[in-house]
């Protein structure tokens, strides 16, 4: 059985951009040490490859719903490995981003104790739904819906002339809704 269009999709884009989210924040918080309120580099914490890898992902999500055939399977394939580089950044991260605080608190000159916080974890799960969802994307791409015709480039469509006089008007009206004048 192949996974649905929506719920992979839904599943996709929140995971995504759970990561997109929390990526951006501090994944890892002092347990002790000197004083919060002491300035500390914005990047200490944070993990911008994963966020930039998660804004790919969302981008492809929506290459993926727009393209049909084999290129919406190859943009699927491509968003299955952004994820996958994701969470690849993120537990590799479980023992650089708590260091990374700690050593911007030494370069301030106290010593300190970090540990993971809620934004990492939130940014784990959402690598891992992001992963499932891509790989069911792989999966089923070739049984999900694909958008109209009447979207691709003027003349893609059969422009063959139509008869008014022998054409239903079904006919007329599909000619009219490919952008062709059924009276030419």
């Amino acid at each position: 059985m192949r996974p649905g269009l929506r719920p992979t999709l839904v599943v996709g884009l929140l995971g995504a951009g759970a990561v997109a989210l929390a990526a951006g924040r501090d994944l890892a918080t002092l347990t002790s040490g000197p004083d919060p309120a002491v300035p500390v580099p914005e990047s200490a914490g944070s993990s911008p490859a994963a966020q930039a890898l998660a804004l790919v992902v969302l981008a492809c999500w929506g290459v993926v719903l727009v393209s049909r055939g084999i290129f919406r399977r190859a943009i699927a394939v491509l968003a299955l490995l952004m994820s996958l580089g994701t969470l690849a950044v993120l537990v590799a991260g479980a023992w650089s981003f708590p260091d990374a605080l700690e050593a911007a608190y030494l370069d301030l000159g106290a010593e300190s104790e970090a540990r993971l916080s809620v934004w990492y974890a939130l940014a784990v799960v959402g690598a891992l739904a992001s992963v499932a969802a891509t790989a069911g994307a792989v999966l089923g791409t070739p049984g999900w819906p694909e958008m109209g015709q009447r979207y691709d480039a003027p003349g893609s469509a059969e422009d063959r002339p139509i008869d008014p006089d022998e054409a239903t008007s079904t006919e007329l009206w599909r000619a009219m809704d490919e952008g062709r004048d059924p009276t030419d």
